[in-house]
């Protein structure tokens, strides 16, 4: 892979991973694209620029993650001791969620990851095995697109982070586990859910991406060794696609936390069923 190459997938990474179009229907089509790419450095590419992505979340909900972690630190050694009384509140129990609400949110996050990772080890292969069939791929762009559409109908929820429910988290976190499948938007159809649920829309993409930072932590963890086996030449081309990810995705961020609770969020359904037809009726090789 060259390195204008690499900076055109890293741009391609960056915008589609947060925006709900689906990065993974835009890889799979551009692997198709460029046959010339070789497919085992695309794979050890991909790793890298989720690394970037990755850090495009983090930096924007760093408060978020402060919270949670905070809480988690100071909330659980409460829980252990039971019920006390602090200068501020009571804690222990119930009183302990309500007072350090990250750590709720952490639980809640939690359990989310079950269905997503149960379905990911049962489904892995297979999945993978679509990712090479691009008129598979823009049929699936095509449901992301009808999915984009209805959502339109429960924008108006209201129910804030702090009162989601193991059920709800359990659920979203089933949609996750649904967008491994390749042209499915793991952020549409998260947040999507979540406006099902009748929560807030800005919330509803905290969670979703709080979600998806440990999901992508995750899979950096299991893939990162990959990258210890490149050659100089593959760092630079890693380098310069995960540097083009991480602006381009920090932006495509701030860009759909913006328009989330707003018509604008089903519109880009419009954007998925061009791509969708397009793969669909295109003659690949």
């Amino acid at each position: 892979m060259d390195l204008l190459t690499a900076a055109l997938l890293g741009v391609l990474q960056g915008v589609t991973e947060f925006l709900p179009i689906s990065s993974s229907a835009h890889l799979a089509l551009a692997r198709a694209l460029f046959l010339g790419v070789d497919q085992a450095a695309m794979r050890v590419f991909d790793v890298g620029v989720h690394a970037a992505t990755l850090l495009a979340m983090l930096w924007l909900f760093r408060r978020d993650v402060a919270r949670v972690g905070t809480d988690v630190v100071r909330g659980v050694p409460e829980l252990l001791r039971g019920r006390e009384t602090t200068g501020l509140a009571p804690t222990g129990g119930r009183a302990t969620f309500d007072y350090r609400p990250g750590l709720r949110t952490a639980l809640l996050v939690a359990a989310g990851m079950v269905p997503t990772v149960v379905i990911a080890l049962l489904l892995r292969d297979p999945l993978e095995r679509v990712a090479g069939h691009p008129r598979l791929v823009g049929a699936t762009l095509l449901g992301n697109a009808t999915m984009l559409f209805l959502s339109a109908r429960w924008r108006h929820g209201t129910r804030p982070l702090e009162r989601l429910r193991a059920r709800d988290a359990l659920l979203i976190g089933l949609a996750q586990g649904l967008a491994l499948w390749p042209g499915v938007s793991r952020a549409g159809i998260t947040i999507t859910m979540g406006l099902f649920l009748g929560i807030a829309p800005r919330d509803a993409a905290r969670f979703s991406f709080l979600l998806g930072i440990v999901a992508i932590s995750g899979a950096f963890v299991m893939e990162g060794r990959k990258l210890a086996g490149c050659s100089s030449h593959e760092l630079q081309v890693v380098a310069v696609g995960a540097l083009c990810a991480l602006v381009t995705g920090f932006l495509a961020l701030r860009l759909l936390m913006k328009v989330v609770g707003s018509p604008w969020f089903s519109r880009f359904g419009f954007y998925t069923m061009t791509l969708g037809l397009w793969a669909v009726t295109r003659k690949w090789e």
